[in-house]
């Protein structure tokens, strides 16, 4: 493949990150001053990122919600490279959010995993989604005559 550039396609979670850090030492059962970060995040969405840095072309086979957090998310890809039209976009689902306090010293204390939307993604889906791509992948010359078949085998598609 010289001359090409490398493509992949990484599975997995595509959510926001909410963390909240107290400047001193939280006190239970009660409001305290602190920093409060939101930013994309995911197993999924990270790994992607970092192959895009590395230069990679990178698809997101991904579920997120048809809220305002996942117009976000999508449009946070778009700007780094990330090419999400694998993702499925559940308009029933919240999008899958991590929300974190840390203590004081930034380590964390409690977490809570919203990511009931990522259940959208079965087999059959992700077999479909990338089927698609595979299909297109050799349409445009990305793969020799009969590679996308045996791919199509191989992901059970």
């Amino acid at each position: 493949m010289t001359g090409r550039k490398r493509k992949v396609a990484v599975i997995g979670a595509l959510n926001v990150d909410i963390g909240g850090r107290p400047l001193k030492r939280p006190v239970a059962k009660d409001s305290n001053p602190g920093k409060v970060s939101v930013r994309p995040g995911g197993v999924g969405r990270n790994i992607a990122h970092n192959l895009r840095l590395l230069g990679l072309d990178v698809k997101l086979l991904s579920a997120v919600g048809a809220d305002e957090h996942g117009g976000l998310l999508l449009q946070s890809c778009a700007v780094h490279g990330i090419d999400t039209s694998l993702c499925l976009r559940a308009e029933d689902e919240n999008s899958s959010t991590y929300l974190y306090i840390t203590d004081e010293h930034g380590e964390m204390q409690l977490a809570v995993a919203d990511m009931d939307v990522t259940a959208r993604l079965t087999p059959a889906v992700m077999a479909e989604r990338l089927a698609d791509g595979v299909r297109k992948a050799e349409r445009n010359g990305y793969l020799r005559l009969g590679e996308a078949e045996q791919l199509l085998k191989e992901i059970g598609a």
